[in-house]
């Protein structure tokens, strides 16, 4: 059985420069848009198309492979979800461990956005970051079944991140740090009555 990590966060949270902290060292990351950069300083026009497949590709064979690897995804739009039930139906037995990013400050993922298009990496339009930023917590409530185990990791305005935060199936409640932050506390409540109800597990089995 595989681990699968989702880092997960609206654009600009830091997913890219810190994500690989809360992960095991040395296993595969596998993130669309960076795998698309790389072509596109190679100079090709369809780079995005390239690097999709590229991705898509190198998931497959972590799948394959069987062994632990993450992928980096916002959980910002439904279709990500739609991605990730995808990938977890490969393999019933593999978990998926979400690493959420979040701040109660989106002025931070938006100036990080922007020096990031300043420095030549892609463009994310802020009502996209808002868009994400708004829907990130009411579309994981949605698909928590999905989930096997949650680390939440608060960015500060500081922009330093630190976990505040963590929930495991099948507990019903989140477990907070003395410190955490108010987002971590209303999520803690939301996902409180979600889990009782919503949670279902059937027998776990590899795909026929």
């Amino acid at each position: 059985m595989a681990c699968i990590y989702i880092i997960a966060g609206p654009p600009g949270i830091g997913k890219s420069t810190s994500g690989h902290e809360f992960i095991p060292e040395n296993i595969d990351i596998w993130d669309a848009d960076m795998i698309a950069q790389r072509y596109r300083h190679m100079g090709y026009t369809d780079y995005k198309d390239i690097g999709n497949m590229r991705f898509q590709q190198s998931v497959q064979r972590s799948l394959i492979s069987g062994e632990d690897f993450a992928i980096e995804l916002n959980l910002g739009f439904q279709s990500h979800y739609d991605y990730l039930r995808k990938v977890k139906s490969f393999n019933a037995d593999n978990s998926i461990h979400i690493v959420l990013f979040y701040t109660e400050q989106i002025a931070l993922c938006l100036e990080r956005a922007r020096r990031r298009h300043t420095a030549g990496l892609h463009l994310v339009q802020p009502e996209t970051i808002h868009e994400m930023y708004a829907a990130t917590f009411t579309l994981l409530r949605a698909h928590l079944k999905l989930v096997d185990r949650l680390t939440l990791v608060d960015v500060m305005t500081t922009g330093t991140p630190y976990i505040c935060g963590g929930w495991s199936w099948p507990s019903t409640s989140l477990q907070l740090k003395e410190d955490a932050p108010r987002w971590a506390s209303q999520l803690n409540e939301d996902l409180k009555a979600v889990s009782k109800q919503q949670i279902k597990r059937k027998p776990r089995g590899p795909r026929l």
